[in-house]
């Protein structure tokens, strides 16, 4: 039998053994946490002071912030980042985000996650309150786990940070549609992203992912959602911040209903390729990426291995943005079905409308054909550029894409709509230096016409021509399948042929078409032509003619 002080000797030794050994299987992390939690503080007793005139790691607006013993169980309005915040919440009207930590956790030297900013992974993840609230109520409350977030953006004074939603803290997911519009899923992770980038000119600016996913989404992207919120750290308000789903492995499962599928973060793809793989198989993917750089794979089998639709569409998004460091997202393969293919997701769009790097006489004027897509590194590069090069048919297949694009859903009413929009957030949350909107304007304006120039330098394309409608009645106009006004006004290239059709209650209202001032010999309510020169089609109905119902 060991004598006891042998046994004070060696109990320590065991338990610290175990402790090693239960970390070093990957279950230390959720011990770590609870136990800071516990000793993570509940009732606010007092906030920092001049939280308003400084920024998030500015140590003054934290300091003194003193909570007693974390609490998992509180009702959402009992919560100290709902009590300190309901009454500014309420008074301003603005989607604010109050986010409650103690003092210690964000800023002790060792273990301070805003001090220690670069590190990651669970064992930088600290026990918090979250509220939402929106139209001056409170949607959501919660304990929380708190980690910084972000790559480079992690050594800016202003932190981006992510919000992790656990059963230990609380609740183990939020639904998506408390936090944004759109179809309800499970969220279990969200992103509060810093929203400002302040260029050389001494201009700041806003909202590029934001704009830039809601373009993206329009072509047909998958692209997170967002929102813009008041932030609020320990009571002190940090500015304006953007509010983002998370594109993490439990949100691909919720959206596919099942964990079978690969996941790979092509951030700075290299190949140290199984770190980049977070669900699945990375065999998988490294098969991918290798064969995607094969210069000689079969360009036939591209289509079957590759949803060339997602391909497209995400480079148009990349091309109209003018992102000057598209290559990030994640790639996924269902791997429940058979025939799957791989496809991409839009991510980290920051690099929008604004020319990081000065390339260009004015932002909207950059070629990214010539910059990043040059780059074969990134299977998206190399196999766009293979069927460019190759395949005559996904070349007319592209073009004719971004001509409905650029034609059809990017038009000036949607663009000037969202434009419109983040006028409105900007006053609304009461930004300083605006100067960015009459630049985004013009970017917006321009982007089309400068893309158009593009394609023909390196499509050869030849110029694009405009095309003008008017209708000398009444009726139902659809221009390539889209329903548009009277009169329209498109652009398209001699290869890229447009399909008119006019709808009446009674089809021989239709008279004629007049193209260009001459009557056409085409009789029927419908044509296709395509254009060597500007043109205008009038549509010639009887007077007595009537729209379709």
């Amino acid at each position: 039998m060991l004598k006891p002080g042998y046994v004070l000797i060696i109990l320590p030794i065991l338990i610290g053994g175990l402790g090693l050994a239960v970390e070093h299987l990957g279950s230390f992390y959720d011990l770590k946490n609870y136990v800071n939690g516990r000793t993570i503080p509940s009732a606010l007793v007092h906030s920092g002071k001049g939280g308003k005139e400084l920024r998030l790691l500015e140590y003054g607006t934290l300091t003194g912030v003193q909570l007693q013993d974390f609490a998992n169980d509180l009702q959402p309005t009992a919560t100290p980042s709902s009590q300190i915040l309901e009454a500014r919440a309420r008074d301003s009207g603005l989607p604010s985000l109050s986010i409650i930590a103690g003092a210690e956790e964000l800023l002790d030297p060792q273990s301070g996650i805003l001090v220690n900013f670069l590190q990651r992974g669970r064992s930088w993840e600290r026990a918090a309150y979250v509220s939402y609230f929106q139209d001056g109520e409170l949607r959501f409350s919660s304990g929380v786990g708190l980690r910084v977030h972000g790559g480079k953006s992690r050594e800016m004074p202003r932190k981006s940070l992510r919000l992790h939603f656990r059963e230990l803290y609380g609740v183990p997911s939020v639904s998506s549609d408390v936090l944004f519009d759109g179809k309800a899923l499970p969220l279990r992770s969200v992103v509060v992203h810093s929203d400002l980038r302040e260029r050389p000119s001494g201009v700041k600016w806003h909202f590029m992912n934001p704009l830039a996913y809601e373009l993206a989404r329009a072509i047909g992207c998958i692209a997170p959602r967002t929102q813009p919120v008041a932030l609020y750290l320990n009571g002190d308000y940090q500015g304006l911040y953007i509010l983002t789903e998370h594109l993490s492995p439990e949100y691909f499962q919720a959206r596919l209903g099942h964990s079978n599928f690969v996941m790979a973060r092509t951030k700075r793809d290299t190949e140290q390729l199984p770190a980049t793989v977070e669900m699945g198989d990375p065999r998988l993917y490294r098969a991918f990426r290798d064969w995607a750089a094969d210069g000689n794979v079969d360009i036939a089998e591209l289509s079957q291995r590759v949803d060339l639709e997602n391909l497209t569409n995400w480079m148009i998004s990349i091309l109209f943005a003018g992102v000057t460091d598209p290559f990030q997202g994640p790639i996924i393969l269902d791997t429940s079905d058979p025939n799957a293919k791989w496809y991409w997701v839009n991510w980290d769009m920051d690099h929008a409308f604004m020319d990081v790097y000065d390339q260009a006489p004015e932002p909207w004027d950059i070629d990214i054909f010539a910059g990043p897509l040059q780059s074969k590194r990134d299977p998206r590069s190399a196999i766009f550029d293979r069927l460019t090069r190759e395949s005559p048919e996904y070349r007319a297949y592209f073009l004719n894409r971004i001509t409905e694009v650029l034609n059809h859903i990017l038009t000036d009413d949607f663009l000037n709509e969202r434009l419109a929009y983040y006028e409105g957030v900007s006053r609304i949350f009461g930004l300083d230096d605006t100067r960015f909107l009459s630049l985004l304007g013009e970017y917006l304006q321009n982007r089309s016409m400068v893309l158009r120039t593009q394609l023909d330098t390196y499509f050869s394309s030849g110029p694009s021509f405009k095309l003008t409608t008017s209708i000398s009645g009444e009726a139902d106009l659809k221009i390539d399948g889209y329903r548009v006004a009277d009169e329209y006004r498109g652009h398209y290239f001699f290869e890229t042929p447009v399909s008119i059709e006019i709808s009446t209650v009674d089809d021989p209202a239709f008279t004629s078409w007049i193209i260009n001032g001459q009557i056409s010999s085409i009789d029927t309510p419908y044509l296709t032509l395509n254009l060597a020169e500007d043109t205008h089609i009038e549509v010639v109905l009887l007077p007595e003619s009537h729209p379709a119902q």
